[in-house]
């Protein structure tokens, strides 16, 4: 019996799981110590660099498992902020959209494309929801329009951002661990 396919499968797995885990611990950090608040609702954070990094080694399955263990192992680790059910799957939406949109091929177009319905759907849509309707945090029209300004902000800022990464840096493809 050929046991060498068999081995070949198991290192490749466990190298995907490390790296995805590394991802998560990565994108984790980048969401609590990295991250930028102006004021109560509004917050700037570099953790998608890293869910669009993982949605480009590993397609929409990278991406949306460093989005979610990234909010789970959060709440875990702070649970009296609570756990937003909206929020985490907003940003698990974000992963599946990148995974779709950067996995394989990875062009400007492709990256304004994820960037904007990532931002428009889940950070303008789904997040002002969540923290309208569900956790009922502010009231609708001052927080959609704080919130539409933070769209605009980020959207650039990411576009700009994952060109250089992905495109003029191929920043994916010099990580060791991630290909």
């Amino acid at each position: 019996m050929d046991y060498s396919n068999t081995r070949k499968h198991t290192i490749t797995a466990t190298r995907t799981v490390t790296t995805i885990a590394i991802l998560t611990a990565l994108s984790i950090v980048c969401s609590l110590f990295l991250t930028f608040r102006a004021g109560t609702f509004l917050k700037f954070s570099p953790a998608f660099i890293v869910i669009a990094l993982a949605a480009r080694a590993y397609g929409i399955y990278g991406g949306v498992l460093v989005a979610f263990f990234t909010d789970f192992i959060q709440y875990l680790m702070f649970p009296a902020n609570g756990f937003s059910f909206g929020i985490c799957l907003s940003n698990v939406l974000t992963g599946l959209i990148f995974g779709l949109f950067l996995y394989k091929k990875v062009d400007l177009k492709r990256i304004v494309g994820a960037t904007l319905i990532s931002q428009i759907v889940c950070s303008l849509f789904i997040t002002t929801i969540t923290m309208v309707y569900i956790e009922r945090w502010f009231p609708l029209f001052p927080l959609a329009y704080w919130r539409l300004g933070q769209v605009v902000i980020m959207s650039v800022a990411s576009i700009i951002v994952l060109y250089f990464l992905l495109v003029k840096i191929n920043f994916s493809n010099k990580i060791k661990l991630i290909k």
